[in-house]
């Protein structure tokens, strides 16, 4: 039996008697509800302090504080043209697998668009077209749509070429 018994449960707010050792309602044992810790923050202890940043070793040459000059950029140059500069000043083609992968995806889709021209010019029917590609198809018919995701897939094939060469 406890030393003190609450008034009501700690639980489920049961009104109990002087003298009991468990709430007669839901059962919780009184002298164990009272060991448990109470907050989520009881549970685990905090993990120890970090460094003070003057104290972290600065690695890389990172600055350990907000430096405005470490960010700033000469007028008249845009992030996208920094970008896509190497650092020979040449313009960045991109990856040659991502090019070759982009000049397949361009292949497959001219010879997706040939058929579906070819079986709506054969069978009827509706498609659901880009509005460019429509645009080619109604100025060069199916073979223009095919020509013209060819040319896209040669491009891309030239800039993995010189992606290639850039090494």
């Amino acid at each position: 039996m406890s030393l003190t018994t609450p008034s009501s449960c700690p639980k489920c707010t049961f009104p109990t008697s002087p003298g009991l050792d468990s709430c007669p309602k839901c059962g919780v044992i009184f002298a164990k509800y009272r060991d448990r810790p109470t907050m989520a923050s009881d549970l685990y202890s905090p993990p120890p302090a970090l460094a003070a940043p003057s104290a972290r070793a600065n690695s890389g040459g990172l600055p350990d504080i907000y430096d405005p000059s470490f960010h700033a950029r000469p007028a008249g140059s845009s992030m996208a043209k920094r970008i896509s500069q190497t650092s020979d000043g040449e313009e960045d083609t991109g990856g040659v697998w991502k090019n070759l992968g982009w000049g397949l995806l361009m292949i497959v889709v001219g010879l997706y668009s040939f058929h579906e021209f070819a079986t709506l010019e054969t069978q009827g029917g509706e498609i659901r077209v880009n509005v460019w590609v429509l645009a080619i198809y109604k100025i060069a018919g199916k073979f223009g749509v095919l020509a013209f995701f060819l040319a896209c897939a040669a491009v891309a094939g030239w800039r993995a070429l010189k992606a290639l060469e850039r090494g």
